[in-house]
């Protein structure tokens, strides 16, 4: 999905939630050739896409998505003093971990 750069992160996660990869629409020019201020498309292709191709990343990051939009939609950021924006970040990695766990053991059982 092309984007104009980088995109607001509720909507971020629902491009990734339905399995659409936001990427920039641009690539950086001559004189950014060793780092750009922006990801381009450049970045986005060839830095993210080969691991979106593995099916287990895929289905983690979909759980992923999920859980973000959720809270994103529950709690704004706007809205979330940031001592609990943390505290849930914190809930977010073990979920992320839990999740992560188990397919690990799925997948020793096949």
């Amino acid at each position: 999905m092309a984007v104009p750069g980088l995109v607001p992160d509720a909507i971020y996660f629902d491009h990734l939630a339905n399995r659409r990869f936001p990427a920039a629409n641009f690539i950086r020019r001559a004189n950014e050739l060793d780092y750009s201020q922006k990801p381009d498309i450049f970045h986005d292709v060839f830095g993210h896409v080969p691991i979106l191709s593995t099916v287990s990343f895929d289905a983690f990051l979909f759980e992923l998505c999920l859980s973000t939009l959720s809270r994103l939609i529950l709690a704004p950021p706007e809205q979330t003093p940031p001592g609990e924006r943390l505290a849930a970040f914190g809930q977010f990695r073990s979920d992320a971990s839990e999740f992560a766990a188990n397919r690990l053991e799925y997948d020793d059982h096949r």
